[in-house]
């Protein structure tokens, strides 16, 4: 009876740690400039928000977060909030958050583009220089609307779920697994801030 009910409590410890991806730890990935692979020269947080010191500044448009700043669990979520720095009657710029990174030309990426009036997420796998998988689904923005919370969830081995503004956009099931890799943030056309991102998970191992 007593093996009984100690199975039972375990079963249901592990049910809160599923059900809640952040309660046993998490990392602020905007807490120090320092903690990107970018040029730091090139780039400013400011109360926990990310800007370019030059929209003129083209360069890091993988701004992947280095080995030592977080060990990436196997199943983990990451959040960002991405601000529209651009004309907001322009497109938006097309940026969001890279997972499963080995290089420049071996990573994953979920992020948003397209014109502010037809705002389009998008997942993207790149290996060896090309792009082998790629989804996109439209989503709701509000005509005023600057800032954008993008929430990715990753399980390397089974999914990926995508989540914009609290609305779940998009799932992929993938089939061959996704290096665990390294994470970061994407901005590969445009400009935008970054504010808010972090990495939390059910364990490190």
């Amino acid at each position: 009876m007593k093996r009984a009910a100690c199975l039972i409590v375990g079963v249901f410890l592990t049910f809160i740690c599923l059900a809640d991806p952040s309660r046993p730890f998490g990392t602020n990935l905007l807490s120090n400039v320092d903690n990107l692979d970018i040029k730091a020269d090139q780039w400013s947080i400011t109360n926990g928000v990310l800007t370019k010191n030059s929209l003129l500044y083209q360069g890091d448009k993988l701004l992947v977060v280095k080995a030592s700043v977080v060990e990436v669990p196997i199943w983990y979520v990451l959040t960002c909030s991405l601000t529209n720095v651009q004309k907001r009657s322009g497109p938006l710029p097309e940026a969001g958050l890279i997972f499963g990174y080995v290089d420049d030309k071996n990573y994953w990426s979920v992020t948003i583009g397209g014109e502010q009036t037809a705002p389009i997420l998008k997942l993207t796998q790149v290996a060896g220089g090309r792009v082998v998988t790629e989804k996109r689904v439209p989503f709701v923005m509000k005509a005023d609307q600057e800032e954008v919370q993008l929430r990715v969830e990753v399980h390397h081995q089974i999914w990926v779920k995508a989540h914009v503004n609290n609305s779940k956009e998009l799932i992929h099931n993938v089939s061959g697994g996704i290096t665990q890799g390294r994470i970061g943030l994407a901005l590969t056309s445009g400009a935008c801030d970054f504010s808010r991102g972090k990495i939390s998970g059910i364990g490190k191992h």
